[in-house]
């Protein structure tokens, strides 16, 4: 497992006696369609995709809309763990899967245990938000323009 995680990027900086004091996670294989967690579940882990990819999308009416594809060496899982919240969105394989998962408590520990994860990982939420800020702001013009004909 230490020698995958080497191979993520957000691992990579990290000296061997970091990587060893890392909490342990637990394995995951998905098959394609499976669930890894659905909108509206209570946030317990931090995701890394060891190999394949997930699908992030979220239920609006009765359509969805697709937030973020994670594949190979990515990272996510973060937004709602650390803002409190419970997931905005449903998380499920694309393809063959094989992801680590992080329980909530470890990944806070992990975050006191390397700064340097844990400016990395701010990081990455913070434009996470700003995606999805942007992606609800198109939504709402494109809701304002969809009325407006109706309107006309």
């Amino acid at each position: 497992m230490l020698k995958t995680l080497r191979h993520i990027s957000l691992f990579k900086e990290l000296t061997e006696e970091q990587l060893q004091c890392l909490p342990q996670g637990i394995e995951v294989w998905l098959n394609p369609g499976e669930m890894l967690f659905n909108q509206g579940d209570p946030p317990e882990y931090f995701y890394i995709v060891f190999e394949g990819a997930v699908q992030i999308y979220r239920e609006v009416g009765n359509r969805e809309l697709i937030l973020a594809t994670y594949d190979t060496g990515t990272f996510f899982g973060e937004v709602p763990l650390l803002a409190g919240t419970l997931h905005l969105a449903s998380g499920q394989a694309v393809d063959r899967s094989h992801v680590y998962c992080l329980k909530e408590e470890d990944f806070w520990q992990m975050l006191t245990i390397c700064p340097s994860l844990r400016k990395q990982v701010l990081g990455y939420m913070a434009n996470r938000m700003q995606e999805l800020q942007m992606l609800s702001q198109q939504r709402e013009k494109q809701r304002d323009l969809s009325l407006n004909q109706q309107e006309k």
